[in-house]
């Protein structure tokens, strides 16, 4: 069955089990599939229906499903999403459209997947991509990561905050000069409250 971006979520919402491959014209993994498909559809055609979905035409169903290499095979049954990365032969292809449940885990449909599942299929993605990168060279990750943490140090040490200038307290000791003053002061209050003492007597004799 050829679907398009008309027809291919209605398809999806009937009874029975859809495999879908997603192919490009020039791919030649997608040419050396394309008699394997169309024997299966004569083979499992009853139980499953077998479509195909041109990526490079049907642009709309290819983005939703967010297709990223050619060909991608997914079957969908009972409103999930089972991906298909198996042998490419006839029989295995035959077997999975029957038992798909126990051969793969299913997932959401990507326009009803949550934040929750776009955040794990990001990681996933992620983390398949860095696989990759790191069998091609294996050497670039801790090259990676020692640059990383260099990086890191540098920053630390240019956005710390400078410490605060310390403030010192200085008391006065005895002895100091500012220590003689204020017992001199002291001293001059003292004599001066004695001289009135002295002197108000004599005035009272003055004035007998």
């Amino acid at each position: 069955m050829v679907l398009t971006d008309s027809n291919f979520r209605p398809t999806l919402e009937g009874s029975k089990p859809v495999f879908v491959k997603f192919y490009a014209p020039w791919c030649g993994h997608c040419k050396r599939l394309a008699p394997i498909w169309d024997e299966l559809s004569s083979k499992v055609g009853d139980t499953c229906i077998i479509g195909k979905v041109d990526a490079t035409v049907e642009k709309s169903t290819a983005g939703l499903m967010k297709v990223r290499g050619y060909p991608t095979l997914a079957l969908f049954a009972n409103g999930l999403m089972y991906d298909y990365s198996g042998p490419r032969d006839l029989s295995s292809l035959a077997l999975f459209c029957s038992e798909y449940a126990t051969k793969a885990s299913g997932k959401k449909l990507p326009w009803e997947e949550g934040y929750f599942e776009m955040v794990t299929e990001f990681f996933t993605e992620y983390l398949q991509k860095l696989g990759q990168i790191v069998q091609f060279e294996p050497t670039i990750l801790p090259i990676v990561f020692f640059f990383g943490v260099a990086v890191g140090i540098v920053l630390m040490m240019l956005l710390s905050p400078s410490p605060a200038p310390e403030i010192r307290y200085v008391y006065p000791k005895k002895g100091s000069l500012s220590g003689k003053k204020e017992e001199e002061e002291s001293d001059e209050e003292e004599i001066d409250g004695e001289i009135e003492m002295v002197e108000k007597p004599d005035e009272k004799k003055k004035t007998k």
